[in-house]
């Protein structure tokens, strides 16, 4: 159970990502620039990843399941989506921007969601 809901916030960070990195107030407090790498359809494509992520999430504590599988699938998809994305380097952490900038950011969230599916698969 507890799986299912860290594996459900880890979905919301990555569908939320984009706009996490972007908050005005937040870059302002910290005099950090925004980064403005994840735009057009790799936005979208980081909500719908995202809330697909969470709709599972919300049905795997509905039949009250430790599935985790589905989210190794979204991980390592964003994953490798993002590396074609950006060249096909590794994205890098921009200095001067709030939590390393949103690329960055959802490449993170999306190497940690499929690591944590994988143990809610195959430890519990």
């Amino acid at each position: 159970m507890l799986g299912n809901l860290i594996l459900g916030l880890l979905s919301l960070l990555l569908g939320a990502s984009p706009f996490l990195v972007r908050i005005r107030s937040l870059n302002e407090q910290f005099l950090l620039s925004t980064s403005n790498k994840l735009t057009g359809p790799m936005q979208y494509f980081t909500l719908v990843l995202g809330s697909i992520g969470l709709i599972i999430c919300f049905y795997n504590l509905f039949v009250k399941k430790k599935l985790g599988a589905l989210h190794i699938v979204i991980g390592i998809l964003f994953v490798f989506v993002s590396f074609f994305f950006n060249q096909e380097t590794l994205p890098r952490p921009e200095s001067g921007a709030f939590l390393g900038g949103d690329l960055f950011f959802a490449f993170l969230i999306g190497i940690i969601m499929a690591a944590t599916g994988a143990a809610v698969e195959y430890l519990t």
